[in-house]
């Protein structure tokens, strides 16, 4: 299947907004497949052209979602530009992240994102010679406590705007990072290779 293909992506797109809706309205557990495509207009048949089951769907929308939000940073953002960039881009395209969100946390595909967070984080930090905590501690509280800040955002009606949660989610994420380690200068790639 061309993944670039105009009817591709626009099949997608319903089943994902008809999963999200779905989900939302009676939650995620309880959408069937059926539900889904029914809600969509498109055939039963036509959704396994595209996933092998709603797990399959769940996982796509989980990768779709992160490299969404990464394809909003550049070289020169901080943290806090970061924080802000992904909070605009969640506030703008609010039915994925909630579908997202309405996901139960032990489903395999959250359990895939917050490693990949937590890989992710990882690799930009090394331990702060003061400090006792060593990194995979770090990375694995910092993931943890991402999602959830984003879970508790998305189910609290985004009262606060996209500005206010970059602030939060520095003062509460990016300072604790900070404070219990220090952003690797050189990046893994390049260290290793002048070994």
């Amino acid at each position: 299947m061309n993944e670039s293909d105009r009817r591709v992506i626009r099949t997608r797109r319903a089943l994902l907004d008809s999963f999200a809706r779905l989900a939302l309205e009676v939650g995620f557990d309880a959408v069937t497949i059926r539900d889904i495509t029914k809600e969509a207009n498109v055939s039963y048949s036509t959704f396994f052209r595209h996933f092998k089951n709603k797990e399959e769907l769940t996982t796509y929308v989980f990768n779709l979602a992160r490299e969404s939000v990464y394809a909003q940073f550049d070289d020169s953002m901080t943290p806090f530009d970061e924080a802000l960039a992904t909070f605009r881009y969640m506030s703008r395209n609010r039915g994925i992240f909630q579908l997202c969100a309405a996901v139960p946390r032990d489903h395999p595909a959250v359990t895939a994102f917050r490693n990949q967070l937590s890989e992710a984080i990882k690799a930009e930090l090394v331990a702060d010679d003061e400090s006792m905590v060593p990194v995979d501690a770090i990375a694995h509280h910092v993931s943890a406590a991402m999602i959830e800040m984003f879970r508790w955002w998305l189910e609290n009606d985004t009262r606060f705007t996209a500005e206010q949660m970059a602030t939060i989610y520095y003062e509460l994420i990016v300072k604790t990072k900070l404070s219990r380690a220090k952003y690797r200068e050189t990046p893994p790639s390049q260290e290793s290779a002048e070994v």
